[in-house]
């Protein structure tokens, strides 16, 4: 069986909703393991690596991470569109030499 959730509720709020929507990864680890022992967890990794940042290198982290994920995902995308596109032109042309 897999590990129980800190926070097994069957009911989502709106601001859980809002934090998945947001970061998807954010919202799994947050009923995973709960907010406290995020903390917990993130304390010990940085003072295991010596790590005494501010807190802002987190958020650019964050920032940057995300809008990589969006540019990949528009990047998919366009690819997508392209490649149906492509599809439907070859489509046509053979259409119109059978006929």
């Amino acid at each position: 069986m897999g590990k129980q959730l800190e926070n097994d509720s069957k009911t989502i709020s709106a601001s859980e909703i809002n934090r998945f929507t947001y970061c998807n990864y954010q919202w799994y680890y947050e009923r995973l393991y709960g907010r406290k022992k995020l903390r917990e967890l993130k304390a010990d990794r940085n003072k295991e690596l010596g790590y005494k940042g501010d807190g802002n290198s987190n958020f650019k982290r964050g920032v940057r991470f995300h809008n990589d994920s969006y540019a990949k995902m528009r990047v998919q995308n366009t690819l997508l569109k392209l490649f149906i596109i492509a599809v439907l032109v070859m489509a046509i042309v053979v259409y119109f030499k059978v006929v």
